[in-house]
């Protein structure tokens, strides 16, 4: 399965890649959200982490913009945030779920197999 994870702190795109990869999930990282649309394309993931607070722009934007584009508006995307007011507030986002730093290596593993199910079973 593919991961696709978006976060300007390198230490936890590095934690996340190395935990993903363990569990035999394909993980491309991005440290700059520039790159994300481009990314997204290409590498054609899943399932995005998506990190709310990056630096320029907020987290919830890109994910309005993914699922407002018709080639990428199925794919699932979890937000990353270690501010709870922020988590509870991401409905115009368009993204699925969410997961509050910091968070266990079940949770993490758990929302995206519970999403991609979702989606495999909605399409």
């Amino acid at each position: 399965m593919k991961v696709l994870i978006i976060d300007d702190d390198v230490d936890a795109l590095r934690i996340l890649q190395k935990i993903l990869s363990r569990e035999n999930y394909e993980v491309e990282v991005l440290s700059k959200w520039h790159d994300s649309f481009t990314i997204v394309n290409t590498f054609k993931p899943q399932v995005i982490l998506l990190d709310i607070l990056l630096s320029g722009i907020d987290g919830r934007h890109i994910s309005q913009q993914l699922k407002s584009n018709d080639q990428t508006r199925n794919i699932p995307i979890i937000l990353i945030t270690a501010n709870p007011d922020i988590a509870k507030n991401i409905g115009s986002s368009g993204a699925d779920d969410f997961l509050e730093k910091p968070f266990t290596k079940q949770e993490l593993i758990s929302k995206i197999e519970k999403l991609v199910q979702h989606y495999s079973i909605r399409n």
